[in-house]
């Protein structure tokens, strides 16, 4: 069956405009031109009514990712407040602060020889190097707890 433009504007309620745009992104020819009522183009209506549920679907494809945009403003705005409130706190702001942890914990180890080596060395009993040691292992890692609470 064939139809024309002014048959299937009747159908779908769309326009001249918006069916002609269908048909061309399809790429479908009129299957006879000018025989129609009043010289118009007529159309094959199965591949006709493919053409434009086909563009209807991109609308609502179209719709669909517009939605989507719409969402993912909505949850930047949301962050971007967060953040501004104090609620949210930066990858950069986290890594700098757990560097300067790391620091602090190298730091506070690698001063302990330096401040027991002289003790340690006028030790001859094992035992008393080892719990000298432990002490002041102890002592830094205590301090560090402190430090950071």
């Amino acid at each position: 069956m064939n139809v024309s433009y002014a048959q299937l504007t009747d159908l779908t309620n769309m326009s001249y405009r918006t069916l002609r745009r269908r048909f061309l992104d399809a790429g479908l020819q009129p299957v006879a031109r000018g025989q129609g009522p009043g010289g118009a183009d007529l159309w094959d209506s199965a591949a006709a009514l493919k053409s434009i549920f086909l563009g209807a679907k991109d609308d609502l494809d179209a719709r669909a990712e517009k939605a989507r945009l719409d969402r993912a403003r909505a949850d930047y705005q949301e962050m971007r407040n967060a953040e501004l409130q104090g609620e949210l706190v930066s990858q950069g702001d986290i890594n700098a602060q757990w560097f300067a942890v790391g620091r602090q914990i190298r730091d506070s180890i690698l001063s302990i020889p330096d401040r027991i080596s002289a003790q340690l060395a006028a030790e001859d009993k094992r035992e008393v190097v080892h719990k000298k040691l432990m002490e002041e292992l102890r002592r830094a890692l205590f301090k560090l707890v402190n430090e950071l609470n």
